[in-house]
């Protein structure tokens, strides 16, 4: 007879949600004894004066396994916490009302079946969600029963905030945790999440969600008449996000102080939000990882994890130090640039052990002055292999019957004026190219060059040179054709751009069509107005952003076209700005214009976009050759064959 006791952690600890140990005691057996001693020392104590052994309650699956394949399926018998049963086919413990467990045959399964859709939805209705999900969603939360390593690598636009939330309630009822803390990675998605918790959780919602921080403003009580301030009332000022501000590091931290001491655990959110910044602060990190501690926060999400790439910066060295029970990392763009993009999630994740400098060292070929410049990767197969155990990615094109996606280039050619202009600032680049090839970013020093493309009314005034006033932008120009055509037929039209001088200009030559606007000077709060006018409001026709601001985060349904005004450096920039509007929403066919000025550099730099290159990662962080090569074929030195040949 083996008995295996739940209960409360003494001597083991760790990062386990529900704070539980499994309690061991057998007739003495050599080879158990040595089987329990291959798991890590601090996952297991022997206590000699009640001849017990304590181990992380997530081993007993395989300690299970072990005793039916080498001992000879003894009887066991379970104990102590009866919600919690163990499955010999999956590393953690499923809710349950086991009792007694012989082999390793399980008394109470879960209580729907596993390879229905229509059950799991059914009883994800009982958990609170009142959205219906799509079949892919709930083959996400599926995927989340039967594996504890979740990184989520969804395509944007896929519809990853429901299955998010789905994910966590289901988790939260099979794992007894309360909440489910999610770190967006760009700053203003906190305020998409919660609007989207309380949209699927009907009027269940406001109840269970907080952003870090939130404080009701002092006019929002007054939008309540009469004297009481009931729960329903209340919820309806939670509902609107416009009724709230987001207070500072102390506020954030008073929170999860409250939440901390908080004795009816009940009362504490299913979602607690929080942005990627505020993990740079120890007193915030260290009362977090108290939480997961007491197993009240028990999954972290970090939506946009791409912005914990470096290793180096202090919310990824912030996010590597929270251990809850279950981490999911969420990206539509799991590798932005290099491979060595993946370690600080897999790090996180516990399924990579070794440290940054080793996994660089197994996955780059080094060469170059002193061999420590990166020249290429090797053994991604076993990087891939480790991403197949826990990575779920599914592409809008194989999993919704989206409308088309039509990309276009839309050429315009130079007047006399512009052409003299352009020609002007590129032979001036051209004397800056010894110091190009040694600077750290020598993308800034082509900026001139594409202003002179699309933004000549800038470059005019930091010019000053009386020849160059009043010059023609062929892309203006040919922007307010495409706009005036398109809206006369009924359509909303998105417009990107990457610099906040050009979003003005055009919000003031595109007056007529009631523009709004979004960039890195609007505050969040003007934001979520922007986009809720254009996505709503018939007369808004236009809106207008930078890449940097407007191309991650937001739910442009709405849109019928967008417009470049000038592309990204990065495809995946570019890529994320188009799923603004092609995601799960979208009415009707969309159309991508790219505006390219003939014979400019704006040509070299859609060639690369569309082959997939990240420009700026090749010239900043490339080696020598390739970011001699790139900036060569930017400057119109070098054409196409040759850039194919230099780079491989």
């Amino acid at each position: 007879m083996i008995n295996i006791n739940i209960k409360k952690s003494v001597k083991v600890t760790g990062y386990d949600a529900i704070g539980l140990s499994a309690f061991i005691d057998f007739p003495y057996n050599g080879n158990i004894v040595q089987h329990i001693k291959t798991y890590p020392s601090n996952k297991r104590n022997y206590n000699p004066n009640t001849k017990q052994w304590e181990l992380d309650p997530d081993f007993v699956p395989d300690f299970i396994e072990f005793l039916n394949t080498s001992i000879g399926s003894p009887e066991i018998t379970i104990t102590g916490r009866n919600e919690y049963c163990f499955d010999k086919t999956k590393s953690k413990a499923i809710k349950g009302n086991l009792i007694k467990v012989q082999g390793v045959k399980n008394n109470k399964r879960l209580p729907f079946n596993i390879q229905s859709d229509d059950e799991i939805q059914n009883f994800l209705h009982t958990l609170g969600i009142t959205s219906k999900l799509f079949k892919h969603q709930i083959d996400a939360v599926r995927y989340s029963i039967e594996h504890d390593n979740m990184f989520v690598g969804d395509e944007a636009g896929a519809g990853k905030s429901l299955e998010s939330i789905a994910i966590s309630l289901m988790r939260s009822y099979l794992y007894d945790f309360r909440t489910t803390l999610i770190i967006c990675g760009v700053n203003d998605l906190k305020w998409n999440f919660y609007k989207d918790i309380v949209k699927h959780m009907g009027p269940l919602g406001p109840l269970n969600v907080r952003i870090l921080g939130m404080r009701l403003d002092k006019h929002a009580l007054t939008k309540i008449p009469g004297k009481y301030k009931t729960e329903k009332k209340m919820n309806i000022l939670w509902s609107d996000i416009s009724n709230f501000s987001i207070g500072g590091i102390s506020e954030r931290v008073k929170d999860l102080e409250e939440l901390i001491e908080e004795k009816d655990k009940e009362k504490c959110p299913r979602f607690l939000i929080t942005n990627i910044e505020s993990i740079r602060d120890s007193k915030i990190v260290s009362r977090l990882n108290t939480l997961c501690r007491m197993g009240i926060i028990g999954q972290i999400i970090v939506d946009e994890c791409h912005k914990c790439a470096n290793p180096s910066s202090k919310q990824t060295k912030g996010l590597l130090t929270l251990k809850s029970k279950f981490r999911i990392p969420m990206t539509g763009t799991p590798m932005m640039n290099t491979p060595l993009d993946l370690w600080p999630y897999l790090s996180w994740m516990g399924i990579e052990d070794n440290n940054f400098y080793a996994f660089k060292k197994h996955y780059c070929k080094f060469g170059g002055f002193k061999n420590k410049q990166v020249m290429g990767y090797k053994n991604l197969d076993q990087l891939q292999n480790m991403l197949d155990e826990c990575m779920i990615r599914r592409l809008k094109s194989e999993i919704l019957d989206l409308p088309e996606k039509n990309i276009y280039e839309e050429y315009v050619e130079m007047d006399q004026l512009q052409e003299t202009l352009y020609t002007y600032v590129r032979e001036s680049t051209l004397l800056e190219m010894e110091s190009m090839l040694t600077s750290a970013n020598p993308l800034v020093q082509m900026i001139r060059m594409r202003q002179a493309t699309g933004n000549t009314w800038t470059l005019e005034n930091s010019l000053n040179i009386p020849q160059f006033t009043s010059v023609r932008c062929a892309k203006l120009e040919r922007l307010k054709d495409i706009v005036k055509e398109r809206t006369d037929n009924g359509q909303k039209i998105i417009v990107f751009t990457n610099w906040v001088q050009v979003a003005l200009k055009l919000k003031e030559e595109l007056k007529e069509y009631n523009p709004q606007m979004i960039h890195g000077e609007v505050k969040t709060r003007e934001k979520q107005i922007a986009e809720e006018e254009f996505q709503t409001n018939p007369d808004c026709k236009v809106l207008i952003g930078t890449i940097g601001s407007m191309g991650t985060g937001l739910n442009l349904t709405a849109a019928n076209c967008v417009i470049f005004m000038d592309e990204p450096w990065t495809y995946s920039n570019f890529s994320q700005a188009i799923d603004r509007a092609h995601r799960i929403g979208t009415k009707g066919q969309i159309d991508i214009i790219s505006l390219i000025t003939k014979n400019t550099i704006d040509e070299r730099i859609h060639n690369l976009i569309l082959s997939k290159k990240n420009i700026s990662d090749l010239v900043v962080d490339g080696n020598k050759k390739n970011k001699e090569s790139i900036i060569k074929y930017l400057l119109g030195l070098i054409g196409d064959e040759e850039l194919n040949s230099s780079n491989n």
